[in-house]
């Protein structure tokens, strides 16, 4: 039977947002098991060892999720912008790079206040809008002349 577009978007739309549980799901299961080692008992020498060998993900799936749930390990209000779509896991993981790496370069932790004012910056953000913030709240940690090697066959890289 063939829907209009109208009724595919609300069933679309629908599927979306169980899909945002099921990740606020996961990324909670996943600070679980950080938060009490789980990996280790299960023979893993890390978390992104178990969600790579063990359940499939791809390195940069598994380093976005387990960097979300760091970041909501320290701004729980962070997991219902994830379920209600005003924040991603790639703007969480980006925030929480920032995070590490700006209290890495500091040796201080950044105040709880900073870190939910932050979160509220990105609400609603792009990735790339993400980014642009991050580097205007933290531009210590803005490298100039990036370089990025790809490879491009089995004998070639592209940088």
């Amino acid at each position: 039977m063939k829907i209009s577009a109208h009724q595919f978007d609300i069933e679309f739309a629908e599927i979306v947002q169980r899909e945002r549980g099921i990740t606020r799901e996961v990324v909670e299961m996943i600070a679980h098991c950080a938060r009490h080692s789980l990996f280790a008992d299960l023979g893993y020498s890390s978390l992104m060892s178990w969600l790579m060998k063990r359940h499939g993900y791809a390195k940069t799936c598994a380093y976005t999720r387990i960097e979300a749930a760091k970041l909501v390990k320290s701004v729980p209000e962070s997991m219902d912008k994830l379920e209600e779509g005003s924040v991603n896991l790639s703007t969480l993981a980006t925030l929480q790079k920032a995070i590490r790496n700006e209290e890495k370069r500091t040796s201080k932790s950044i105040p709880q206040a900073r870190r939910e004012a932050l979160l509220e910056m990105i609400d609603s953000k792009t990735e790339e809008q993400t980014e642009r913030l991050v580097a205007v709240e933290f531009p210590h940690l803005v490298k100039e002349n990036i370089e990025y090697a790809k490879p491009v066959s089995a004998t070639e890289t592209r940088v």
